[in-house]
């Protein structure tokens, strides 16, 4: 089974040597996240926004695949809050 399901094509070098690179769109097949952002050597890295399959969202910037800097979560609909992250 795939763990991970593309959602859109990447705009900027799709399969840069084998890893994705560039602005792309990934979904979780099993869990129904995805992130929309920046890759480098197929992590989140740069400007994104990750969406959980509740709703719950994070905007801001990644280093590596962890949350890096400021940034906003907001959480689902059904639970309303949100909070900016600061460095």
């Amino acid at each position: 089974m795939n763990r991970f399901q593309i959602c859109l094509q990447f705009q900027l070098a799709p399969l840069h040597m084998g890893t994705m690179c560039g602005w792309g769109t990934l979904k979780w097949a099993a869990s129904g996240d995805r992130y929309d952002g920046e890759w480098e050597d197929n992590v989140e890295h740069g400007n994104g926004v990750y969406t959980w399959s509740d709703g719950s969202t994070f905007s801001g910037s990644w280093r590596r695949g962890v949350k890096h800097g400021p940034g906003l979560w907001v959480s689902a609909p059904l639970r309303p809050s949100s909070y900016a992250l600061q460095p």
